[in-house]
Formats: structure tokens, C-alpha cells, sequence
């Protein structure tokens, strides 16, 4: 496990298994390459600001974290969804695909341990996270669209 203050460590060391196992997510979910828009990077805390966001939280008895994905209004046409349900059902499934991905990663695993996910929920027009150390990035997908994704995990802590 990752010992106090060193989640930002981490995921800069580790940056390119997330940008990379979120790029098969996408590729094996819709049957559509991808690309990473710039270079993944870390910060002190996720932010989604985008009109339609997905977010689920993962963890275990060691860290808590959070997955979220963003797209705007324009990018969910590009794949035919109109309606939040929609939207949820399909990128929740989504995120889901892609902890399970991140869980078959060695190097998250033996950091993290394994997280379990919990159930993915719809936000409109941004979402205001807690401070915890992050990654995120875009993927433009080769429909024309172009889709943020981010990752934030922090230590339990105890009073």
C-alpha cells in the first residue's frame, strides 16, 4: 500500500496504466479508436466540469477514491444518447469496465489493493469533488467526440 502523502506519487508514476486502460475501455466498449488529447496530469483535486458527468466511487479499507468520466451535450449526440438514463446506464457501465481493468493492473493492485466500485451516478453541468489526489485527461474518440476522464484517490483516515 501507499504509505501517507504519496497518492500524488502514484499516479504520476503510474499515470500512463490509467490514460492506457481507459483507452481500451473505450475501444472494446464502443469499437472506436481513441487518442489521448495531452498528456494525463496529476492534481490536488478532480474537477468535472462538464454538462453531463458520470462519477463512482471505488475503495476499500485502506483508500477511498473516485472515477469520473465528462462529456458536453454535443459529444453524447455524437453517440446517439438523448436522455440521462441512457447516459448513465452506458458510461456507468463504462467506468465500471474500466476498474475492473485498472484491478487487473498489477501495479494499481499492489499499491491500492483491489477497490470495489460502488454505483455509478449521473451529475449535470459539473461536480464539485473533495480535495484527493488525482489524474485526468480527454480521449478524442473517433466519432467526433471528446470525453474527460479523471481518477482520485486519498487514505482513509481515521480521528
Amino acid at each position: 500500500m501507499v504509505s501517507d502523502n504519496n497518492e500524488a506519487l502514484f499516479l504520476s508514476e503510474s499515470i500512463d496504466v490509467f490514460s492506457e486502460s481507459l483507452k481500451q475501455s473505450v475501444e472494446c466498449m464502443f469499437g472506436m479508436e481513441t487518442s489521448v488529447v495531452t498528456q494525463w496530469e496529476v492534481t490536488e483535486r478532480l474537477i468535472c466540469n462538464c454538462h453531463h458527468n458520470i462519477l463512482m466511487g471505488c475503495g476499500n479499507s485502506g483508500y477511498q477514491g473516485m472515477i469520473a468520466m465528462g462529456l458536453g451535450e454535443k459529444d453524447a449526440q455524437c453517440f446517439g444518447f438523448s436522455g440521462h438514463d441512457e447516459l448513465l446506464d452506458v458510461f456507468g457501465e463504462l467506468l465500471n469496465n474500466f476498474c475492473g481493468i485498472l484491478m487487473d493492473d498489477e501495479c494499481v493492485t499492489e499499491h491500492l489493493g483491489v477497490l470495489t466500485q460502488c454505483i455509478p451516478q449521473y451529475v449535470q453541468i459539473g461536480a464539485f469533488l473533495p480535495k484527493a489526489s488525482s489524474c485526468s485527461g480527454y480521449l478524442n474518440v473517433d466519432n467526433g467526440s471528446r470525453l474527460f476522464f479523471g481518477f482520485s484517490i486519498k487514505k482513509n483516515r481515521t480521528l
